[in-house]
């Protein structure tokens, strides 16, 4: 218990350590053969959005019934190897079934999310393993995620970098962060959202390309819970004074302008614009120019265009466009012709970034063709060509303009060898 006693949900390891002493050969068939009497949700497709989380596996799906488990057929096929008599089996049923629920049991896990530390509960796949070998080899140690917690915060961001190398480890972060309790001062709680922030700018391990993401939910209850949290962040950091808790969620999008990317703040406020009621700190439309001006933003440190400022442009466009009945067609309004007339002047110094951009490919078999956001950027593909008649003597252009007169003619996707566009 010393060993891994910061790391467990405690009713959990009670109840595991009684199914060894009591029953030590289901406990260890339960380690060592997992698979073949617990599930993940993604067997139960209504319950996808546990994913990672552990249920007793049923022969068959919406019965709740002890009896139709995989463990009571295997016991009730194999109770001596158990050395259990016909009439323990049910016990044995209920103690395992008091630890993983069927997946159409409510309350249960509910329950769990009551007490402390129920993040470490042994329903979570990342978990299960410290409850049979009392090791935590290759993930996070929940007392020095607290001490880092309490760094400077240059020191806790190399402390995220550090923790960000394995995916294991990563995935112990990110659920400890969600459970992270709110601390009692405001640097403290500035410090906990903005090491959350950072995460989401670093790279999957497992999948450099892609960017970590966050729990919109549990980000929203961390800033703005007004209806769970007795006294909310506002009154309880900030005296009250709304206008410096708004200062430092703003500053949230401007911390990372350098990187020019599209970030998880930014599907954070599209979120409360879309789907929260426009009751949070700043008001939906105060959003939609904080994404506008985080935009324009990583324009002016930009060096050159980029795929993920074009990225960034292609999401946030979508705030400011006008109704049109074809939903392919975009055409900015208001906000967003600063934003594209911005964006046309980073184009201009690297325009083969946009052409690259705007050539796509239908699938890993499918042809070429134009993108469209010459038009959306542009106006018109008319005036597009302009651009490209003024700089016809750059290799790279002649070739786009050669391809796109060839999608022209043809009216679909085409097969075209490019030996100097890189097709994004």
């Amino acid at each position: 218990y010393d060993r891994i006693k910061h790391n467990i949900y405690l009713p959990d390891y009670i109840s595991i350590c009684l199914l060894r002493l009591k029953y030590p050969a289901v406990y260890q068939s339960l380690y060592y053969t997992r698979s073949k009497f617990l599930t993940t949700a993604t067997d139960y497709d209504m319950f996808d959005h546990f994913v990672g989380e552990l249920f007793i596996r049923l022969e068959e799906k919406g019965n709740n019934d002890l009896e139709r488990t995989e463990l009571y057929k295997h016991l009730q096929i194999h109770y001596d190897d158990f050395a259990i008599s016909d009439d323990e089996i049910k016990n044995v049923l209920v103690l395992v079934n008091s630890i993983f629920a069927s997946p159409y049991q409510r309350g249960i896990a509910n329950g769990k999310r009551a007490l402390y530390n129920h993040h470490l509960t042994i329903t979570q796949a990342s978990s299960f393993e410290r409850y049979f070998d009392f090791s935590l080899e290759g993930r996070l140690d929940q007392v020095e995620f607290e001490t880092a917690l309490k760094l400077p915060f240059e020191s806790l961001k190399k402390k995220v970098e550090e923790w960000n190398t394995s995916r294991a480890i990563s995935t112990d972060l990110i659920v400890k962060l969600e459970n992270a309790e709110i601390s009692a001062d405001s640097d403290s709680f500035e410090k906990l959202i903005k090491a959350i922030v950072y995460l989401t700018y670093l790279p999957i391990p497992q999948n450099p390309k892609q960017d970590h993401s966050y729990s919109v939910e549990n980000f929203y209850k961390k800033l703005y819970d007004k209806y769970e949290n007795k006294i909310n962040v506002i009154e309880r950091f900030y005296g009250g004074d709304k206008e410096k808790f708004r200062d430092f969620f703003r500053s949230l999008y401007f911390m990372y302008a350098y990187k020019g990317k599209w970030n998880f703040l930014h599907e954070f406020a599209i979120r409360l614009i879309k789907d929260y009621e426009d009751d949070f700190a700043m008001s939906h439309a105060e959003l939609k120019v904080l994404v506008k001006d985080s935009f324009l933003a990583s324009l002016s440190i930009a060096s050159g265009l980029t795929y993920d400022l074009m990225y960034f442009y292609n999401r946030a466009i979508r705030l400011f466009q006008k109704q049109d009945s074809r939903q392919d067609i975009i055409i900015p309004e208001g906000m967003g012709i600063e934003m594209t007339d911005r964006l046309k002047e980073i184009i201009d110094s690297s325009l083969s970034i946009f052409l690259n951009w705007n050539i796509f490919k239908d699938g890993p078999s499918g042809g070429f063709r134009v993108g469209g956001w010459e038009k959306v950027i542009y106006g018109s593909e008319n005036e597009f060509s302009k651009i490209l008649t003024s700089r016809n003597e750059e290799p790279q252009v002649q070739e786009y303009i050669k391809f796109r007169d060839a999608y022209n003619e043809a009216k679909h996707p085409i097969d075209f060898k490019f030996e100097l566009l890189t097709i994004s």
